[in-house]
């Protein structure tokens, strides 16, 4: 019996193995991934968070204060929703361009916001002093996050 169940643990290891190396023949397996810089003008760093199925990108960076981005065909989109003083970022893009993220306002409260076709909307879940959105599916639904007093909670 150890030895029939050894034998067809080898088995299945050396079938796991051919399979990988028949995937390894394939094209896609021969790519090199591809690295492309994202540098928005006059920033000291970025980073991107997400992109849609359009290929547009969406981060935040840093000059003297944090700001979202929206990267589209080669082209830089400063977002910031209308009260952001202190930092903002985007967090997250839809295949229709809706962009979601959060702000911080000058008394330091997070709000989460929406900008769908140049329009901007302040997320505030009730009852929270700090709200993120962090997600939107393609049917426009928003997912993220919300301090209520002391306490961290998460909401669909």
């Amino acid at each position: 019996m150890t030895t029939t169940i050894k034998t067809m643990g080898r088995l299945g290891i050396l079938s796991l193995v051919a399979f990988n190396l028949l995937l390894g023949v394939s094209t896609a397996a021969g790519k090199e991934p591809t690295f492309t810089t994202i540098d928005p003008p006059g920033s000291m760093f970025s980073w991107a968070v997400e992109s849609n199925p359009a290929g547009q990108i969406v981060g935040a960076y840093f000059t003297d204060t944090f700001h979202s981005y929206l990267l589209s065909k080669g082209e830089f989109t400063t977002i910031d929703p209308p009260g952001a003083i202190l930092e903002n970022g985007a967090e997250g893009i839809n295949p229709a361009g809706e962009i979601v993220g959060v702000y911080l306002d000058a008394s330091e409260v997070g709000h989460g916001f929406l900008s769908s076709k140049g329009e901007f909307t302040t997320i505030d879940a009730p009852g929270a002093v700090y709200t993120r959105a962090n997600g939107i599916t393609p049917g426009g639904e928003i997912g993220g996050s919300t301090v209520i007093r002391v306490r961290a909670t998460a909401f669909y």
